[in-house]
């Protein structure tokens, strides 16, 4: 009895298996985009080749994935109360909840040894620069990176970085940095490689509250060690104009970083610009107010049009101002012009215990979205566009001490998804069921038909519902 019941049961799984195969394309498509979970997604393109190329066609992942189509704010890397820098996932963001990613949760079991301990600097597209913190690194003179490609799940370490002996007599106020793409960066020679990265560091330090300078330090992937060149700060703007950049991690606008600088003593903002191609800085005076007797650091940032902007809080803290660069328009001294083009109001959470909270700080914004923190330490992210704030969740475990030093993660899903599929390994495959108006549309259309219970790691569940399963 028991053999014919299995002889059966195997004759109606190859037949199953036959239907799908003979199923035409458009028939399996609407089928796919009915698959629920990322990594049972991701199952599915490996079973055969022709799944594989359904499924990686980045028109069906923009379906799939409506909320994800263009790069989006996946999460930020903060420190927690035992000093390990962990990843946050914002509101709406494909990573999975309830985990504590960590950089080595994107690299393969052989190389997340080497990241166990890394402290993130700073990303973009995919690329994140790290710095490697070992137990056995005494030397203080010596700092050790990384740049890790998080799509692909590749980590490239950088040649050690030797402090100047000259700049070791000066007080380092702080490092700020760029990683730009092959994109990013084009020259006379033509296009780069994709695997073409170049890390970019400036330094800022000043003596005895005097002669402030920077030093630049550039390495390039296709080069064999670093470069470094000193600016000193009067031959650039104002002498004995002591202060600080408000941002460690850079804003590229057309392949070059961007960052703003406090002058302490002129009270005011500048725009600082690093030609890459020449590692030259340029000092460019905003007409940004700055409130006085309190440590205001407005916020750079890229609008959607490729435009640069820079945000800042209103002192009652409920208003976001917004000035914009208007490329067309320029001022006496030659330089383009900023206006205050408009106001922002922060839309609350519905929650009676945040409302009438006023916004202390700003912490990044990346992709429309702005990370602030509240006077009562909790985080939020802000749409641009609406100004509608949403709460960070998993904010509560971490708990950092004053305004945190956070790296924001932008992470384009789609060509994380089919860098993944090149590997065929789903080992390191942090994504979450989708979310959103589209994964709820593909639950009531089935819904509307009948859903059926299934097993699902030993429980049951209904197919119309979200089941995360992404094995880690």
């Amino acid at each position: 009895m028991a053999a014919a019941w299995e002889n059966n049961t195997s004759m109606e799984d190859t037949a199953a298996a036959m239907t799908a195969v003979s199923l035409p394309d458009d028939a399996l498509l609407e089928i796919l985009l009915r698959v629920g979970d990322a990594a049972a997604l991701f199952r599915c393109a490996i079973a055969c080749k022709r799944w594989c190329g359904l499924v990686g066609d980045p028109s069906f992942l923009r379906s799939w994935w409506p909320e994800h189509a263009c790069p989006s704010l996946a999460g930020f890397f903060v420190q927690n109360q035992r000093g390990a820098k962990m990843l946050v996932p914002t509101p709406r963001s494909a990573l999975r909840r309830g985990l504590r990613h960590t950089v080595s949760s994107f690299v393969p079991a052989e190389t997340a040894e080497l990241l166990s301990h890394a402290v993130p600097l700073v990303s973009r597209r995919g690329l994140l620069l790290v710095h490697l913190v070992r137990a056995e690194d005494k030397d203080s003179r010596v700092i050790h990176m990384a740049v890790c490609n998080l799509l692909d799940g590749t980590c490239n370490e950088l040649p050690p970085l030797e402090l100047d002996c000259y700049a070791r007599h000066f007080y380092y106020k702080q490092r700020c940095y760029a990683v730009l793409t092959g994109a990013d960066c084009h020259d006379g020679d033509g296009e780069h490689p994709p695997s073409f990265y170049k890390v970019l560091i400036v330094a800022t330090s000043h003596r005895n509250q005097i002669d402030q300078k920077f030093d630049l330090e550039t390495f390039s992937s296709d080069e064999a060690s670093w470069s470094r060149r000193r600016v000193c700060l009067h031959a650039t703007i104002a002498a004995n104009a002591l202060g600080s950049l408000c941002q460690s991690d850079a804003v590229v606008l057309h392949g070059t970083p961007h960052w703003l600088f406090r002058s302490n003593k002129g009270q005011c903002f500048y725009l600082v610009k690093l030609d890459s191609h020449e590692d030259h800085l340029s000092f460019t005076r905003l007409p940004i107010p700055m409130i006085r007797y309190s440590d205001h650091r407005p916020c750079l940032s890229l609008d959607t049009d490729g435009t640069l902007s820079v945000l800042h809080t209103e002192k009652e803290g409920h208003h976001l101002v917004v000035w914009r660069q208007e490329e067309n328009q320029w001022s006496v001294d030659g330089t383009t012009q900023w206006l205050n083009t408009r106001t922002i109001e922060l839309i609350e959470p519905g929650d009676k215990e945040t409302q009438g909270r006023k916004i202390h700080c700003m912490l990044g914004e990346k992709c429309g979205k702005l990370l602030v923190k509240d006077r009562h330490g909790q985080a939020y992210t802000t749409d641009l566009e609406t100004g509608a704030m949403e709460e960070v969740e998993h904010w509560s475990h971490v708990r950092p001490d004053g305004n945190p030093d956070v790296v924001l993660l932008e992470m384009d899903w789609p060509a994380f998804f089919v860098s993944r599929l090149a590997t065929a390994s789903e080992s390191r495959l942090p994504l979450s069921c989708p979310s959103g108006e589209a994964a709820a549309r593909r639950r009531r259309r089935h819904r509307r038909r009948g859903g059926r219970k299934t097993r699902s790691r030993g429980k049951a569940s209904d197919r119309g519902e979200e089941v995360t399963g992404c094995s880690t």
